[in-house]
């Protein structure tokens, strides 16, 4: 035990000084790059999912995680249910993948600890549970497969692409680090001082040790189908185009309009007032959703100061596309959208799936 607490010190001691304030760098006086709220199209609520047809179920009652296979069908991690529950592209309920236990295929959960769901590129379902540090493979019809073993800090987010290649959060004083479908690591991508530039304000310590490294951050990817790499990091609203068989950046553009500008800086205020109040440590999380649609557009939502919502739609190399504005809804939760299937806008809460619609009518 004694040796295990050594390593885990020098572990994060050497994060901390890879991760120093030195090479910080902080935008100060950002200039908007693009505006498109003048022209935003309004999202309103048309139907919402809770109740299930199935005497164990019932009703959705704790989803934090969300995938969608090509087919439309929709993975549902609930925690309170303590299994993957799979809907069809109507909502009509399939059956429920994996369960608590320790068993093949069975997973840890206690409480709201967090588990991530991603369908792969190549069509099977994985369940990174991090209570067990594992990540389970299932096929889409629910047969469980095998279970990999993971060393990442506190990283449970994945992306696989066609050929069942895994990215994680590195731990190799990179951003991501790539693994072969049977978790044999073959190489990192982007060096870490990509996350440690932050608008507005320079993070105390606590902030760069503690969510400034992959494991710890809430940064965010996901594969395009041209098996090219698309990372968010939430500090200074940036995405980048990674060639993954490279290493190389294609792209890197930033999610900044007047609007979202004036609300992040007032959302860093807040927070950093909340966290003195407090003495706790706390992060800025800019985008509380991302997802990359079948033709490679990228959609990011906004969660702004007032608590009004935007979803911004961006092509693959920058151009933004259409902004939507949510319109406000009585609903247990903020809806986080995760997918767009024949114009209509999907979003999930704690206790439903939301299905939005555009409000007929000119953009406003």
């Amino acid at each position: 035990m004694k040796n295990i607490i050594i390593c885990i010190t020098v572990f994060f001691s050497g994060l901390f000084l890879s991760a120093g304030n030195s090479d910080v760098k902080v935008i100060k006086e950002p200039e908007p790059l693009f505006s498109g709220l003048s022209n935003a199209k309004t999202l309103v609520l048309e139907k919402t999912i809770e109740n299930i047809a199935d005497k164990e179920l019932q009703v959705l009652a704790g989803i934090k995680s969300t995938a969608v296979d090509k087919s439309g069908n929709y993975y549902l991690f609930d925690f309170k249910h303590g299994a993957i529950i799979k809907l069809n592209r109507e909502f009509k309920f399939i059956k429920t993948i994996g369960s608590k236990g320790e068993g093949p295929g069975e997973f840890r959960i206690r409480g709201m600890t967090p588990n991530h769901l991603s369908v792969g590129l190549n069509e099977k379902l994985y369940l990174v549970n991090w209570l067990g540090r594992r990540i389970y493979k299932y096929s889409l019809e629910g047969k469980y497969i095998n279970e990999l073993k993971y060393e990442q800090f506190n990283g449970f987010r994945l992306a696989v692409d066609a050929r069942g290649t895994l990215v994680l959060p590195s731990i190799k004083s990179h951003i991501i680090d790539i693994h072969d479908s049977n978790m044999k690591y073959k190489k990192s991508l982007i060096p870490i001082s990509e996350l440690r530039t932050f608008l507005f304000f320079k993070p105390p310590a606590c902030v760069i040790i503690k969510f400034a490294i992959p494991g710890f951050s809430n940064i965010r990817y996901e594969w395009l189908s041209t098996n090219d790499l698309m990372i968010l990091n939430n500090y200074d609203l940036s995405l980048t185009l990674v060639n993954p068989a490279t290493g190389k950046i294609q792209k890197k553009f930033y999610a900044w309009d007047d609007y979202i500008l004036a609300e992040y800086k007032k959302k860093i205020k807040r927070t950093l007032e909340a966290a003195d109040r407090t003495g706790t440590c706390r992060y800025i999380n800019g985008f509380v959703s991302f997802f990359i649609d079948h033709r490679d557009n990228i959609y990011l939502q906004f969660l702004d100061y007032q608590s009004l919502r935007y979803l911004y739609k961006f092509s693959r190399d920058g151009k933004l596309l259409q902004t939507y504005k949510i319109a406000p809804v009585e609903i247990d939760g903020l809806p986080k959208f995760f997918h767009i299937d024949n114009n209509r806008f999907i979003a999930y809460s704690d206790y439903g799936i939301h299905v939005f619609k555009e409000a007929p009518g000119k953009p406003r």
